[in-house]
């Protein structure tokens, strides 16, 4: 559900796992504010997790466990953060600086361990790539993978495929792709020589 009424926007985020509640974006861009609610299916009761200070939209993914919502917000410097959906002061995975205005496709592995995000770097131009981080916390990884643009990014429950709409190694007409074993390798374990 998007839903604009002049200087206020509502957009759907996704419904909690166990079917009760739902997350929400509230836009006023009169005000220059942005807020998530969570919000009961049953009651109509609402909780407000998080407010930010900006006028451009956010995007954002629910983790497979339900507990967080890992959120980009689209100021110049880019932050990407996870939020408790009982609220609380978010954690910050990593900010950066993203060429172009559109949003950054996000998504969570299955396993819940990693997020995957796009980013578009100035010596790419308007490609972008699918990155990773580490939900706890740690260093931001390069998938390899470059594409003109990143939409509907999306992590088989499996772990080793990836579905997501793009234009493509180069602009051309928007395609679903699904990319398997798209993780790099893991990192050979270094022999010891023993001595004799």
């Amino acid at each position: 559900m998007d839903k604009s009424l002049g200087e206020k926007y509502v957009r759907f985020i996704d419904c909690s796992h166990d079917g009760k509640s739902f997350l929400y974006m509230d836009k006023d861009l009169g005000k220059n504010l942005c807020r998530i609610f969570v919000r009961n299916f049953d009651d109509g009761t609402e909780k407000e997790i998080y407010r930010f200070t900006h006028r451009l939209e956010m995007t954002g993914s629910l983790s497979p466990d339900g507990q967080w919502l890992a959120v980009v917000t689209r100021e110049r410097k880019r932050a990407l953060k996870i939020i408790h959906t009982k609220g609380g002061e978010p954690k910050l995975l990593f900010s950066f600086e993203h060429v172009g205005g559109h949003p950054t496709a996000l998504t969570w592995t299955a396993d819940g361990k990693h997020i995957l995000f796009s980013l578009s770097l100035k010596k790419q131009g308007l490609q972008k790539s699918l990155w990773r981080i580490p939900a706890a916390g740690g260093e931001p990884q390069n998938l390899g993978l470059r594409m003109a643009f990143y939409d509907n990014l999306s992590a088989h429950p499996d772990g080793s495929r990836v579905a997501f709409s793009s234009y493509g190694a180069s602009w051309k007409n928007p395609e679903i792709w699904v990319m398997e074993n798209f993780l790099p390798g893991p990192k050979a374990k270094k022999k010891s020589k023993s001595r004799q």
